[in-house]
């Protein structure tokens, strides 16, 4: 009798305790936000074209300048649609063979960019080296005779062509042994206060950095034979502007910032990997 009777006081317990806590209720909120981040990104197109604003055309004949040397009286060269403000070009009726290069920042962010050239070097009749003539001092590196001429856009500091420790300039070598030097482009941009660097802004297009070529104006038949299928191998590439700072302290972010995505002019064993694209 006693068991039977806690038996029963015990659910009547449990019933208690169930009814209390179906009563029980809580002050509640909640709340959440979506975070949204936009991924910029970098985008460039290296256009080539003459000085009509057409597509350059690979095989054209290389002939001796008979011009004076100096440029067409134009301030506006108009690539794709674009306008792209510079000294004028070369007269092609002087035997200039126009070869525009521009880039065009495709992308959603503002990019620091640099061109790289390789200019073939050819061979004179006692094999020694003939390379194209910088415009700036009218001659480079070994010299010859007779060479190649380029016009490239010089602002300060803007080409420059990287030398070893033992003062040669540095060379590529193509898979088919043709050797080339290389020369380094970097685009000067006005910041304003007299500050340069070579930030180009997205949708906004550069100067031109090449603009035309021609022989020598005394290269013969002898030496223009050398020139058969001579070739010029441009690369474009560009790097975000944001959190770069001027490591080397010489007032100029993009060479850091180039560099350090993609390593320096300097760093010869690259040149195959860059080149690539352009072969």
């Amino acid at each position: 009798m006693k068991k039977k009777t806690l038996a029963i006081v015990l659910v009547v317990c449990l019933l208690a305790t169930a009814l209390v806590s179906g009563t029980l209720a809580y002050f509640t909120d909640k709340d959440g936000a979506e975070n949204v981040f936009t991924v910029g990104n970098v985008s460039i197109i290296q256009d080539e074209t003459n000085e009509k604003g057409e597509e350059f055309v690979d095989n054209q004949k290389l002939f001796p300048y008979t011009g004076d040397g100096t440029d067409k009286d134009e301030n506006k060269i108009i690539v794709n649609g674009d306008y792209c403000t510079n000294e004028g070009v070369m007269d092609p009726a002087d035997n200039w063979i126009s070869k525009i290069v521009t880039v065009k920042n495709n992308g959603s962010e503002d990019a620091y960019v640099r061109t790289l050239f390789a200019f073939q070097i050819l061979k004179d009749a006692e094999g020694k080296d003939i390379i194209a003539a910088d415009p700036a001092t009218g001659d480079l590196a070994y010299r010859a005779k007779h060479g190649l001429m380029y016009d490239l856009y010089q602002a300060a500091g803007s080409i420059n062509f990287a030398k070893d420790a033992n003062g040669a300039y540095l060379k590529y070598t193509d898979a088919n042994g043709v050797e080339y030097i290389v020369g380094e482009y970097l685009y000067k941009m006005d910041l304003g206060n007299g500050k340069y660097d070579s930030m180009l802004k997205a949708g906004e297009r550069s100067h031109a950095s090449l603009k035309s070529v021609a022989l020598e104006s005394y290269v013969d038949n002898e030496v223009a034979a050398l020139y058969k299928d001579y070739k010029i191998l441009v690369v474009s590439q560009a790097v975000q502007t944001k959190g770069f700072t001027d490591a080397n302290g010489n007032g100029v972010v993009a060479d850091d910032a180039l560099n350090e995505a993609f390593g320096a002019a300097t760093e010869s064993a690259k040149y195959a990997e860059w080149f690539k694209i352009a072969q």
